[in-house]
């Protein structure tokens, strides 16, 4: 099925820029994101650069009291304004940062999941798929009903200004996503066996065992069709596991939409909701690895 999935993977948001994930959402590159913020704001730069002035002007033109004076204050007030930016409204750019890039994310999630539930339906058509379709337009509309949930939940129990909250979101939706990207590969392996029709090859099958000499063009005729056949068998076998699977995380997602239902309010709330989004992560990540056939556990 490596290409059925390579097929279903290589659809992206269009015109959004790099991709989002919950990587970008937690760690080193929150840091880094914040210190560059910070570090190149107006706030900073404007008096940076009266101070690099005031350093120019003694360099080329000596060192008179007003470019000393120049230089220390614009390198001090400089300094002095990346440094409370950062250390003291830190946090606050951070969850200014992260409440973006959920934005950003969600609208990436919603380009690459827009033509999903119509080629579900397309599927209805194929020999033996019907009952896949059904199952994942269910799955698909599940998903986007149980992230308005979460969402509306969440912002009962947190302030959508906590960073918290932001990286909890982005949590939800890539799980949501990779929910997603499975039904998409679902799709695709059933559209690559569109052409396998069970009663062609039946029929086929049923020609040849009534004859009672096969030539070898015949023998090639049975091998192609009995590939056909397995190959079909296959990709039901795969559509199922995936379908199954999928019911399984969706379970999860609503499990998390539960326990956050259940928190207490206060100061307790935020650790709750970070050990409940540590949890989103890791199902997140098992539903990537279901979706790819690399890992046989939910």
């Amino acid at each position: 099925m490596n290409k059925s999935v390579a097929l279903a993977r290589r659809k992206e948001a269009p015109s959004l820029g790099p991709p989002i994930t919950t990587a970008d959402l937690f760690g080193p590159k929150v840091k880094k994101a914040v210190l560059k913020k910070t570090a190149t704001s107006l706030a900073t730069l404007a008096p940076l650069g009266v101070g690099l002035v005031g350093v120019a002007g003694c360099v080329i033109l000596g060192s008179t009291g007003l470019f000393i004076i120049m230089g220390i204050v614009g390198g001090a007030v400089g300094a002095g304004c990346w440094a409370f930016n950062y250390f003291i409204r830190g946090s606050t750019i951070e969850a200014e940062h992260v409440s973006r890039l959920t934005q950003i994310m969600k609208q990436q999630n919603d380009a690459r999941v827009a033509r999903l539930r119509d080629e579900i339906i397309l599927c209805r058509d194929i020999p033996d798929a019907a009952e896949y379709s059904e199952q994942g337009l269910v799955q698909y509309d599940n998903v986007a009903r149980q992230l308005t949930a979460l969402q509306t939940i969440l912002e009962r129990q947190l302030s959508p200004d906590e960073m918290t909250f932001g990286k909890f979101v982005g949590s939800a939706q890539q799980l949501a996503l990779n929910i997603m990207d499975n039904l998409r590969i679902m799709v695709c392996t059933l559209e690559a066996v569109r052409g396998a029709d069970a009663e062609v090859i039946r029929r086929g099958l049923q020609k040849l065992e009534r004859q009672a000499v096969l030539t070898p063009s015949d023998q090639d005729e049975k091998a192609e069709l009995l590939i056909r056949k397995k190959l079909r068998e296959d990709a039901l076998i795969e559509a199922n596991r995936l379908a199954d699977g999928n019911e399984k995380f969706i379970t999860k997602l609503i499990q998390a939409t539960v326990n956050l239902g259940r928190m207490r309010a206060g100061g307790s709330a935020q650790v709750d909701a970070e050990s409940a989004m540590r949890s989103l992560l890791q199902v997140a990540a098992r539903c990537a690895a279901y979706g790819q056939n690399k890992a046989a556990d939910i």
